[in-house]
Order: C-alpha cells, then sequence, then structure tokens
C-alpha cells in the first residue's frame, strides 16, 4: 500500500489553518486515501495494464492517464497534485483535437507547455511514457480506423517527451555547476575576510539571499540567556533592525524580523520562506542564522545554506580559542616576570650583604649551598665591596652544614676576587670538615683570614676599620 505524501501534506496543513483561523478541527483519526500497489516481482502484470484490461470501456481518459503515470509499483516518480491534474487533461484535450481537426500543430504546442511543466517535477522519464502508452491504446480502442495516425502522434511524443527531459537533465546539470562554483567562491571569500567582516554578513550580496540576520548568544554570565543581533542583511536595502538589538530565545524569532521579511520582495504573492540554522560546532551552540531565499531557489536553500552557519560556527571557535590562547599567554608572560621578581628577592635575601661599620660589610650564609648559589654568593660578595667601599668583608658560613670541594672552590675564587678589588675576606665559622677540604685543595692557608665565630670575626674587622681611619 502506497501512502500519498502530498495527501498527508494537505490533510494536515487544511487542519492547522482551521486551528490558526478559529474554526473547530476536529480531533481523532483523519483518512487519506490509498493504494494498493501490484508489483511484477510477485507475478501478476504491472499496474497500468490491468487497469486498461477492456481500453474500448474506459469511460474516463484522464483517470486512466493519470493512473499509468501514478499508480505504478514504484510510487511518487509524479506527484499527485491538482498541477499534474492539469497538465494531463490539457494533454487528453489537445490529442483529442489534433486527431479531429488534424492539426498536429495544436498537440506540438499542448506537448511542449505540458512538458515544460512536467520535467522539473517527475523524477523518470518512464511514468510519462507509460501514460502516452496508455493514451495510445483507449484511442486505438474507440478509432481503430486511425490507429496510423494515433501512432504517429504518439510516435512524435515520445520524441519530444525524450528530449525536453534530456533539456532539463542539462539545465538541472549546468544549475547544479554554477551551484558548487557560486558556494566554492562564498566559502572561500568567508574564509579570507575577518571575523568582524564575517558576522556582519556583509557577504551575503554574493548570494542570492534576499535578507539575513545572525543572532548569537550574550556572553554575559549575570544575564538569563539572551540573543544579540550580530550582523543583518536585505537585498532591498529596506530599514534593518539595529545591530545589539536583544532577543529573548523563548520569543525568537522577534516581529522586527519577520517584518523586515515581509519587506522582501515577494513571489506568487506570497512572504518568501525563512530558514533559521543553528550557528554550532559538535560541542557548543553560538546562535542562529535566519536566511530567506527566492521561492524558486530551494536547492541552494536545502543544500548549501547550512554551510554558511558552519563556517561561522568554526570563525567563532577559532577565534575564542586564539583569544584564550593569547590570555592564557599574558597570564603566562605576567607569572613569568613575577616568578623572576620573586627569584631576585630569594636571590637577595639568601645572600645579603649587611653594611656594619664604615668599610666593613657581612654575608651570612644559610642553609646548603650549591654550584648556582656558589656563583650568586660570589657576585653578591664582588657587588656589596663594590657598593659600599668596602675594605673588609666578612664572610659567615656557620650555618651551612655541608661544603663540598666545588662550593669550596667557589668560596677560595671570591676570595682571591675581592683581594683585585682592595678588601680583605674573613672566613667565620668554618667546620672541620671545610677545612680538611681546602687543605685537600692545596690552599695556602696564608692568604686565607679566618675567625672562630661571627664575633671574632667582626671585632677584628672594626678593630682593622679603626686601624685603618688612624692611618687615615
Amino acid at each position: 500500500m502506497h501512502q500519498s505524501f502530498w495527501g498527508l501534506g494537505v490533510k494536515a496543513a487544511a487542519l492547522l489553518l482551521d486551528m490558526m483561523e478559529g474554526r473547530e478541527a476536529h480531533g481523532g483519526m483523519h483518512v487519506v486515501r490509498g493504494r494498493l500497489i501490484v508489483r511484477a516481482s510477485c507475478g501478476s502484470l504491472p499496474a497500468y495494464r490491468t487497469s486498461i484490461a477492456a481500453p474500448n470501456e474506459v469511460s474516463d481518459p484522464l483517470e486512466a492517464l493519470i493512473g499509468a503515470a501514478i499508480h505504478v509499483p514504484e510510487p511518487d516518480l509524479i506527484p499527485e497534485t491538482p498541477l499534474v491534474r492539469s497538465v494531463f487533461a490539457a494533454l487528453v484535450g489537445s490529442f483529442q483535437r489534433a486527431l479531429a481537426s488534424g492539426n498536429d500543430q495544436v498537440w506540438i504546442d499542448a506537448l511542449e507547455a505540458g512538458l515544460a511543466t512536467l520535467a522539473p517535477l517527475v523524477r523518470e522519464v518512464g511514468s510519462v511514457q507509460r501514460a502516452l502508452t496508455v493514451l495510445q491504446q483507449i484511442s486505438v480502442a474507440h478509432m481503430p480506423e486511425q490507429a496510423g495516425r494515433i501512432a504517429d502522434l504518439i510516435a512524435s511524443a515520445g520524441r519530444a517527451l525524450v528530449g525536453a527531459f534530456v533539456q532539463q537533465a542539462l539545465i538541472e546539470l549546468d544549475r547544479w555547476a554554477q551551484l558548487v562554483t557560486l558556494v566554492n567562491d562564498i566559502l572561500l571569500h568567508m574564509t579570507s575576510v575577518s571575523g568582524v567582516d564575517l558576522t556582519s554578513l556583509g557577504w551575503m550580496r554574493l548570494t542570492p539571499a534576499l535578507f539575513g540576520s545572525l543572532w548569537l548568544y550574550d556572553e554575559r554570565e549575570s544575564q538569563a540567556p539572551t540573543l544579540r543581533l550580530e550582523g543583518v542583511y536585505a537585498s532591498n536595502a529596506q530599514s534593518l533592525p539595529p545591530i545589539g538589538a536583544y532577543c529573548d530565545p523563548a520569543l525568537f524569532p522577534p516581529n522586527e524580523i519577520i517584518a523586515e521579511l515581509c519587506n522582501c520582495p515577494a513571489q506568487e504573492g506570497c512572504t518568501p520562506p525563512l530558514t533559521i540554522l543553528l550557528v554550532a560546532t559538535a560541542n557548543n551552540l553560538y546562535g542562529v542564522l535566519c536566511v530567506a531565499f527566492p521561492h524558486d531557489n530551494v536547492i541552494y536553500r536545502s543544500s548549501m545554506a547550512g554551510l554558511w552557519a558552519s563556517q561561522i560556527a568554526i570563525m567563532i571557535e577559532v577565534e575564542r580559542l586564539a583569544t584564550s590562547v593569547r590570555q592564557q599567554q599574558e597570564a603566562l608572560a605576567v607569572a613569568y616576570q613575577q616568578e623572576r621578581t620573586l627569584m631576585e628577592a630569594v636571590r637577595a635575601l639568601s645572600s645579603p650583604t649587611l653594611p656594619v661599620a664604615h668599610g666593613v660589610i657581612v654575608l651570612p650564609l644559610i642553609e646548603t649551598i650549591d654550584t648556582s648559589r656558589a656563583e650568586q654568593i660570589l657576585e653578591a660578595l664582588l657587588d656589596g665591596i663594590s657598593q659600599h667601599q668596602a675594605q673588609t668583608a666578612i664572610v659567615d658560613i656557620t650555618g651551612v652544614p655541608i661544603v663540598d670541594t666545588r662550593v669550596a672552590a667557589y668560596l677560595v675564587r671570591a676570595i682571591q676576587a675581592a683581594r683585585l678589588l682592595g678588601a680583605e675576606v674573613i672566613l667565620t665559622g668554618i667546620s672541620p670538615e671545610l677545612a680538611q677540604t681546602m687543605v685537600q685543595l692545596g690552599m695556602n692557608a696564608r692568604l686565607l683570614t679566618t675567625e672562630a665565630n661571627l664575633e671574632s670575626g667582626l671585632r677584628r674587622a672594626l678593630n682593622r676599620s679603626d686601624l685603618h681611619s688612624v692611618r687615615c
């Protein structure tokens, strides 16, 4: 059994219109007539042959013609609509007039007009060929004396039929080629413009769209979910809604969009349909894109317009990811600068040079000293001597638990460098282990000035400072 999609749509639309206009819409079951499909695969004859088993008894050639074209094993090759019925009625009438008058031009003109209407609607040429075969059988059954004439008219119709469908196929092929080229050019243009240019919808002037508007969700977290108008386009340059207008998603589309849609150039006396596309990726919904196309641009609207919304969504996602990466980089740069500042502060605190008297500084060291810190100590000691013009520098290592060979070598280098600056270095708090290490390094004990602890080191440094002041 075949169900008529066209009949179901008519019934549903009629019920909806009744409800919208306040008329009573009966509930319950509504019946739409179906039809039996007699399939040749089960051994029976094709449906159109059984329907004219006795052609001379056919009372209505039009119904036989439509039945042969529509009631076939593969339904909906021709839509069962009033337009199709009127085309077949015109063909039957012109065929009969051509037979009666002998004027083939009547039949040829009707064929050209009818096939021009049917070719865009029919999915395959066989449906119309079956109808022509039925027309021939019925006509021969009623007028056998004109069998030759009928055969000539049907043959000319068959040639015209094939030519019309070939022409329609070429038109469709050319239309698809133009469509693919146009879509490719538009997508290339969309990928080359900036985000602002893309969301402003100015690129829609390259498309057949009559009207377009882009609404994106407002990112302010304190607000309820709200759509904000980011871009708008109209081919007729009417007054456009202001950019930045807001709309509650529950009330979308707003009245302003419907009013603007009514200003678009209408065809067939009705407003062009509004297509609403989600601007979304696999994980995020950013908003909606509304587009209105001419009535004759169904292919573009149904097949290609979704690419625009996808391209805009990808652009938004890329820009937001780039913004997020840039913000993270800026945050890392700030954190790095803060870390460097902190390290400088720690470095200064870990190797402080304290002026305790005129010409005397103290460098107290605590905790373990590694190679890196030993270099810092050397720099801090030399900077302190230079900054405070010190003649004596006390390096106290009482709080250093372990000093290995490498660190001891750095201390020796520090003492030698300080001597080059004209300052004496007094080591205080030397442990037995450090003393043994310095001996192993072959250091000349005469080059070192040592004291047991910081107190004795300070006393010696102050006495030396006083002596130097007296001499001066």
